[in-house]
């Protein structure tokens, strides 16, 4: 989100965040809709259906290696404290949550409240956050009825389904461990041509040295935390 922050300055044009609140909230999102330029949410595709103007606005997103992204996931629950139920060894609580039939029946619902926004686990649950969850993300959950969610989960076929076809429609998607280049994407997309030239064409500016952000491994001082379960095969088989 900074990177695009400071290119939308860079272009004169609004970036706004909003909040989970913001986003529930439908004068919040009509304002918005009015002042923004570029909007960043923690969201899935199902929020395009809520958005004002639909029709008319377009959505992007990165996606991440999956074993990168579970461990990620893993260490940023960690690291806020109270929502990882921690039993025996950090090796033992890892492969529960990533193993579809480890993860405790109550726990994927109770483990929810602890999250600034409970609405996430509508996806897959608390444990659907370690599992498949870009999949969830793309195939949408957060603003489709009860009945279109569980149509779209009765299998994994149909999530599969649902998450590519979301993929198809959008016009930029980014990948994560080729973040210079997927921004280049972005800028164009967005017609954010002044840095699209000096970034990706002259390479005269500093955006795109960027590699960390705010809840990242790097932020708290642990960029290399990956490396602890990669190199342990019982956990890379549970990934």
């Amino acid at each position: 989100n900074s990177i695009l922050r400071e290119a939308s300055v860079r272009e004169k044009k609004t970036f706004c965040e909003l909040s989970f609140k913001e986003l529930d909230d439908r004068s919040s999102r009509f304002r918005r809709a009015r002042s923004c330029h570029l909007v960043s949410a923690e969201t899935d595709v199902s929020a395009l259906l809520q958005w004002p103007s639909r029709k008319t606005v377009a959505a992007f997103t990165f996606l991440r290696d999956p074993l990168s992204r579970a461990v990620s996931q893993v260490e940023h629950h960690r690291s806020v404290g109270g929502r990882i139920n921690e039993q025996g060894d950090p090796r033992t609580t890892l492969v529960r949550l990533v193993s579809p039939n480890l993860c405790p029946q109550l726990e994927r619902d109770a483990r929810c409240r602890f999250l600034r926004h409970p609405a996430k686990c509508l996806a897959g649950g608390w444990c659907g956050l370690f599992q498949n969850h870009q999949t969830q993300i793309l195939a949408g959950a957060l603003h489709v009825s009860e009945e279109a969610r569980g149509a779209v989960r009765r299998s994994g076929e149909n999530l599969l389904c649902a998450a590519k076809r979301s993929l198809a429609a959008l016009p930029v998607v980014g990948l994560t461990e080729r973040l210079a280049d997927s921004l280049c994407l972005v800028f164009d997309a967005l017609g954010y041509h002044k840095t699209y030239k000096d970034c990706c064409v002259h390479k005269k500016c500093s955006l795109l040295d960027r590699r960390e952000t705010r809840h990242s491994g790097a932020a708290r001082g642990n960029a290399s935390y990956s490396a602890s379960y990669f190199s342990d095969d019982v956990l890379l088989a549970a990934l």
